[in-house]
């Protein structure tokens, strides 16, 4: 059985945020597909180890080859002062071909691979950890579904997503439960890690039962449940170190900031800053084919979406601690 330890539960009020004028995003399509990635994949169309790898460290890419190719094909790599390298593979085992590099600079790299689309390589170690996710968007400027991250997974709205007032600057409102923000499946928000963080404020609407804010399929979740009046967050696996608390006092119509950490056999949830439940990690890691989506659960999209608004949107490839949990709450 999971053991869980409840340690804190007073948790912070915040006071809401004054109404503003909203401004429309152009959403990719008008309706809400059921099903977004075929169930029967199981593992990344390709996969990189490290995410955020340093210069002159070796780094290993996989790629799942197709049932009728017998040869791994080579892989292009561009980047910063014209460097480039083909890559062969230095093996292929179970139909998976694994190629190993090492870039001798800081940068962003392009990764391109036939048949799927180009993929961005960042070489570098920011000297803040908190400078150093895979996804991060403030919701500002004249893009404001823009990955600030510098891999490039800018966010594709659905439905009706408007951009309005957020916690600090602008923030992403969902209207009704069929609208949504959908990721690329980039290599590094495909590759399953044992650490990472997820980061959001949420300013919630009136929602009925389940209401899946930020998700990767049913796997890696953020949600809330309204019939038990909850916050729920597991990752890597259906309910796997499955964190769930009650819910603020003043969580309609009120900003609050939830941080889901998972280091290795331990998951945490954060509220406001403050660590309010820790819990074992139990089972392995697992992958699901479906993509990140905020506002909504891509792998059950029916009557689980969220009507609200979220800002300030991040993910760690590694767990953040206490103290950076904080400085993020704080403001960083």
């Amino acid at each position: 059985m999971t053991k869980a330890l409840l340690l804190l539960t007073a948790l912070s009020l915040l006071p809401a945020a004054s109404a503003q004028a909203t401004v429309p995003v152009t959403t990719a399509t008008t309706t809400a597909p059921t099903t977004t990635a075929p169930v029967v994949q199981t593992q990344p169309a390709l996969s990189q180890s490290p995410l955020l790898p340093k210069s002159s460290e070796t780094v290993t890419f996989k790629l799942p080859l197709p049932s009728n190719t017998s040869a791994a094909p080579v892989l292009s790599i561009s980047g910063p002062a014209g460097a480039k390298q083909s890559l062969k593979a230095v093996s292929v085992n179970n139909g998976v071909a694994s190629y190993e590099t090492t870039f001798a600079k800081d940068g962003v790299y392009t990764l391109n691979v036939t048949g799927q689309p180009a993929q961005r390589v960042v070489v570098r170690q920011p000297k803040n950890r908190l400078d150093a996710s895979i996804l991060h968007l403030n919701f500002d400027g004249a893009k404001p579904l823009a990955d600030l991250s510098d891999f490039g997974n800018d966010g594709k709205a659905v439905g009706d997503v408007k951009i309005v007032e957020g916690k600090v600057g602008k923030g992403v409102a969902f209207g009704n439960e069929a609208s949504y923000v959908a990721f690329p499946r980039s290599a590094v928000l495909e590759t399953p890690v044992q650490n990472m963080t997820m980061s959001v404020w949420v300013k919630a609407g009136s929602n009925k039962g389940y209401s899946d804010f930020f998700t990767k399929g049913d796997w890696n979740v953020l949600k809330t449940d309204a019939k038990n009046s909850s916050i729920d967050f597991f990752t890597g696996g259906w309910r796997r170190g499955e964190n769930e608390v009650a819910l603020p006092k003043d969580w309609v119509g009120n900003w609050h900031h939830l941080v889901g950490v998972v280091e290795g056999d331990t998951s945490r949830l954060y509220v406001d800053g403050k660590l309010v439940r820790e819990t074992e990690v139990e089972g392995d890691l697992k992958y699901t084919p479906y993509p990140w989506n905020l506002g909504r659960n891509a792998e059950a999209p029916e009557g689980r979406g969220f009507v609200g608004t979220l800002d300030d949107v991040r993910i760690y490839p590694f767990a953040l601690t206490s103290q950076e949990v904080t400085a993020l709450y704080q403001g960083h």
